[in-house]
């Protein structure tokens, strides 16, 4: 097998295969201690273990070639990776005094990736740099509590109790031109759905957070750190999650720079005009800078805004404490999303028969 990066073909004994989204160029911005002690001229030439894992282009060729690095890309036989070994001279590392200006406060790395097929750039900074992979935006210990309560959730067609924090899975969001890997676990969330769509057969409401963070919470539930109640610890009575709350609410504030995302992936199974459908709604919101409003800011404060204008208007016309689903629907939902849009925040809905 041959590699031609110029043409962007694989060529091999079943013909000439195109891979040219494949990198023809990768830039890595970082600190200059970063570009000079991980990244100097022996880094791209790395035939042991200890160089390899020292090798700034190394791991970031690795990355690029399998879309990972796990501890076997420095083993022997993965460190004469062909393929890993034709990306190298496609890497360059670059020092930039503005990411250490910042550090270590915020540790950011910016990539830009060429390909025959344009530019893909990505700085990173978000919160899954923090404890718990977590950036406080409101109440952590209000947070704290939302792991340890019971939740009522749809199953099979009956409302069923369940430990918050359960059902845990890991997805990849790549809508809304952003590819990213998330995990999600059950919380406590829209409870009237369960009273005002009785016919529902599944309802439940899980949160998003950055890889690692649900792992790290539960090590702290296992070991009784989010429990509520106090305890005895010498010669006094603390409570365990209170006195977590203390210590790690510092280390969870935003740095400088910092800003928060807030993520939406809603999914709605059932039959529509006699057809088995799919509805899956997706929402990706960062902050809004110019203003100085956090995404979590504009992602709960405009919708209230909107909802209270339309009521002082007349436009949402029912009486008395009246589910979301129930007051905002018809016409009045359409509008409320265009709303939404003046505020510049999207929501993408995708429909697709079963």
């Amino acid at each position: 097998m041959s590699i031609d990066f110029e043409k962007g073909e694989i060529s091999c004994n079943k013909g000439v295969f195109d891979f040219s989204p494949l990198p023809k160029e990768i830039l890595v911005e970082t600190t200059t201690r970063g570009a000079d002690i991980l990244s100097d001229p022996s880094k791209y030439n790395p035939t042991t273990k200890e160089t390899a894992d020292h090798s700034l282009p190394y791991c970031i060729a690795v990355a690029a070639a399998k879309g990972n690095v796990l501890p076997s890309d420095f083993e022997e036989d993965a460190l004469r990776d062909s393929f890993v070994w034709s990306l190298l001279d496609k890497i360059k590392v670059v020092a930039n005094p503005e990411i250490d200006a910042l550090f270590p406060k915020i540790k950011r790395a910016i990539v830009a990736i060429k390909t025959s097929q344009g530019e893909y750039k990505k700085q990173e900074d978000f919160a899954n740099k923090h404890p718990l992979k977590y950036m406080i935006t409101w109440s952590f210990e209000h947070v704290l509590r939302e792991y340890m309560v019971k939740v009522d959730v749809v199953k099979n067609g009956k409302i069923v109790e369940i430990d918050a924090m359960s059902d845990f899975e890991e997805f990849r969001f790549n809508q809304l031109g952003v590819d990213e890997k998330l995990a999600c676990a059950i919380t406590p969330g829209m409870p009237s759905f369960l009273y005002t769509r009785p016919q529902l057969k599944e309802c439940a409401e899980k949160t998003i957070r950055w890889p690692g963070h649900w792992e790290g919470a539960g090590v702290l539930k296992e070991c009784g750190m989010l429990d509520s109640a106090p305890i005895e610890f010498k010669e006094t009575k603390i409570s365990p999650r209170e006195f977590l709350s203390y210590i790690m609410t510092p280390k969870l504030k935003p740095l400088e720079g910092e800003t928060d995302v807030c993520v939406m992936w809603n999914t709605v199974t059932g039959i529509k005009d006699g057809q088995k459908m799919r509805i899956d709604y997706y929402m990706w919101e960062e902050v809004d800078t110019e203003n100085g409003i956090s995404a979590m800011g504009r992602v709960t404060a405009f919708p209230e805004a909107i909802a209270t204008v339309m009521l002082g208007k007349g436009e949402i016309t029912k009486k008395g404490i009246v589910a979301p689903e129930d007051a905002i629907e018809g016409k009045i939902y359409k509008n409320f999303l265009e709303e939404l849009k003046r505020r510049k925040i999207d929501m993408l809905e995708v429909s697709k028969k079963m």
